[in-house]
C-alpha cells in the first residue's frame, strides 16, 4: 500500500490494524487484509469508513455469509486500482454468463479474475465471445479444466486470441494414444502460469527427456511433481531434473519413492526445486520414525498442511506432535491427526487451543463416544477451508432429510 510512498508511521499502522472490520471469528483475517492491500498497492493507506462501507455491500453475501472467495476475485482484478464501485460489481455479477445450471459459477468467475488481475473489470461482450469458442467444448460440454489452464497462463495478461488457442491445442505433443492429454497440458500450463503461451518446440523437447520414463512408460506423476514446484517458473533444465531424481534420499527399499517425492513437491509448489541437503536434513528428523521405520503417512499429513508454504521447521513439527489431544488410549491417533491436516491443507499448522476446543464439542458424541467417522466427514467437507464453526455443524446435523 505504501509502495513508492516511503515508510509508514507507526501510529498509522497500529490504528489500521486495530479496526474491527479485520476481525473474523475473533481473529485478524490476513486474507481479507491482503485483498485490500492489493487494491491499494501504491495508493497509500485506506480509510476505515471506506473499508467498512465496501464490506457491508449485500453483493458479497452468499447463503447469508460473506463470501471471501468472491471478494478475493474482485480484489484481484482491482489490484493497484483502488476500490471498485458497488454499481459496477452488482452489474458484473448479474451477467447471465456466470450462471451454470442456475447457480453462479465461482470457478468460471475466478478464471476471468485471474486473467484480469490488475486490469479492472472485463466487458460482458468479451466474456460472452470467448466462452462461445468451439475449442472449449469437449464431449459436447464446456471444459472448465481446459479453460482454467489457459487462464493460468494468461494471469495478468488479459484474454488470449482465438487463433493462438486453436493453434496450441492442435499440437501433436498433447496426443497420447490418439487422445488429448489434459494431464500433460495442465502440467505445462502450471509451469507457464503468468507467462503466456508456450512454444511447441520447447514442449516437444521436454517431453522427449528419458528421465520421464519409468519401467518403460512415461511417468505423468513425475512430470506433475516437477510442474508443481515450477509453477509460474517456466520449464525445467534437463540436467537439474536428472540430478534431483538421482538423489539417494528418494530411495525406499531400493526403489524411487514417488509418494515421498510428491510430498516435497507439494510443499514446494511454486517455490522452485529443493536442495539436497535440506531434503536430507528433514528426512533425518527422529519425529518421522514410528517403530523404527519412516512414517510416510505422518509425513504426508505435514506436507498437506504445508502445501505451497515451503518446508516445515523441526521445532514446530515436534511441538504439534507433542500435544496431548492426539493421544487416544495412550497412543498417537493418526486418523485424528489426518483429519486436521485435511482441513488445514495449505494453511500451515493449527493452534492447540483451537484443536482442543473443537474436540470437546458434544456434537461429535454418538452413544457416548467420540465418532471419528462423523468427524472425518466434516474434515473432508472442510478440506483446505480450516475448521468449521460449532453452530454450522449443529445446524447440518439437525436437518431432517
Amino acid at each position: 500500500m505504501s509502495s513508492g510512498r516511503g515508510l509508514p508511521k507507526e501510529q498509522s499502522v497500529k490504528a489500521i490494524l486495530s479496526w474491527p472490520c479485520w476481525q473474523v471469528n475473533g481473529e485478524f483475517n490476513h486474507d481479507l487484509f491482503r485483498s485490500f492491500s492489493g487494491m491499494f498497492n501504491g495508493k497509500g493507506l485506506p480509510k476505515e469508513q471506506e473499508v467498512n462501507a465496501l464490506l457491508s455491500w449485500p453483493v458479497w453475501q452468499v447463503n447469508r455469509r460473506f463470501n471471501h472467495e468472491l471478494f478475493r476475485s474482485l480484489s484481484s482484478m482491482f489490484s493497484g486500482k483502488g476500490l471498485p464501485r458497488e454499481g459496477d460489481v452488482q452489474a458484473l455479477l448479474s451477467w447471465p454468463i456466470w450462471r451454470v445450471d442456475g447457480e453462479f459459477n465461482e470457478q468460471l468467475f475466478r478464471s476471468f479474475s485471474s486473467m484480469f488481475h490488475g486490469m479492472g473489470l472485463p466487458q460482458e461482450q468479451q466474456v460472452n465471445a470467448i466462452l462461445s469458442w468451439p475449442c472449449w467444448q469437449v464431449g459436447g460440454a464446456f471444459n472448465h479444466e481446459l479453460f482454467r489452464s489457459f487462464s493460468s497462463m494468461f494471469h495478468c495478461k488479459g484474454l488470449p486470441k482465438k487463433r493462438d488457442v486453436d493453434a496450441l491445442l492442435s499440437w501433436r505433443c498433447w496426443q497420447i494414444n490418439g487422445e488429448f492429454s489434459f494431464e500433460i497440458f495442465r502440467s505445462f500450463s502450471s509451469m507457464f502460469h503468468c507467462k503466456g503461451l508456450l512454444k511447441e518446440v520447447d514442449v516437444q523437447a521436454v517431453l522427449a527427456w528419458p528421465v520421464w520414463q519409468v519401467n518403460g512408460e512415461f511417468s505423468y506423476e513425475l512430470l506433475r511433481s516437477f510442474s508443481s514446484m515450477l509453477n509460474g517458473r517456466s520449464l525445467p533444465i534437463e540436467a537439474d531434473v536428472h540430478a534431483i531424481v538421482s538423489w539417494p534420499c528418494w530411495q525406499l527399499n531400493g526403489q524411487f519413492c514417488s509418494g515421498l517425492f510428491r510430498s516435497f513437491s507439494s510443499m514446494l509448489s511454486g517455490k522452485g526445486l529443493p536442495k539436497e541437503q535440506e531434503v536430507n536434513a528433514i528426512l533425518s528428523w527422529p519425529c518421522w520414525q514410528d517403530n523404527g521405520a519412516f512414517n510416510q503417512k505422518l509425513f504426508r499429513s505435514f506436507s498437506s498442511m504445508f502445501h505451497c508454504k515451503g518446508l516445515p521447521k523441526e521445532q514446530e513439527v515436534k511441538t504439534i506432535l507433542s500435544w496431548s489431544c492426539w493421544q487416544v488410549d495412550g497412543a498417537f491417533n493418526h486418523e485424528l491427526f489426518r483429519s486436521f491436516s485435511s482441513m488445514f491443507c495449505s494453511k500451515r499448522l493449527p493452534k492447540e487451543r483451537d484443536v482442543q476446543a473443537i474436540l470437546t464439542w458434544p456434537v461429535w458424541k454418538v452413544n457416548g463416544e467420540f465418532s471419528y467417522e462423523l468427524f472425518r466427514s466434516f474434515s473432508s467437507m472442510f478440506s483446505g477451508k480450516g475448521m468449521p464453526k460449532e453452530q454450522e455443524v449443529n445446524a447440518v446435523l439437525s436437518r431432517s432429510c
